[in-house]
């Protein structure tokens, strides 16, 4: 699903979150459009993360998604509820990344490289 107002480039990971495929969209300008480096999308269990990000920061932006999508695959989500239920969680995902990611030399075993049609960006 591509809007005019959106750029997508191919991205070179898909996660398993608990059996269910998570595809990584590497997306030009996110940041700017939403406010946010990265999102996931409850309704097509995608992860959106903004292109420009590099090293660390694209790491540590994957992995907060990813709690997201493990919150919401266990059914996490669900038990906070819609609401204010969203702000709990994102605190939860919040201080799990930073526990995680200051407490140990977190890296993705998955390549963080971009791909695109033509090949490496």
């Amino acid at each position: 699903m591509v809007s005019t107002n959106k750029t997508f480039i191919e991205g070179s990971m898909i996660l398993n979150i608990f059996g269910q495929k998570v595809p990584v969209i590497f997306e030009e300008g996110l940041e700017e459009r939403t406010g946010h480096e990265g999102e996931y999308d409850y309704e097509t269990h995608s992860i959106h993360i903004d292109s420009k990000l590099e090293g660390k920061t694209l790491d540590r932006c994957i992995f907060h998604e990813m709690l997201h999508a493990l919150f919401h695959r266990t059914g996490v989500t669900h038990y906070f509820g819609e609401n204010e239920g969203k702000d709990m969680e994102h605190l939860l995902v919040y201080q799990l990344t930073d526990f995680l990611f200051e407490s140990f030399e977190l890296k993705l075993i998955q390549s963080t490289d971009r791909v695109s049609s033509q090949g490496k960006l």
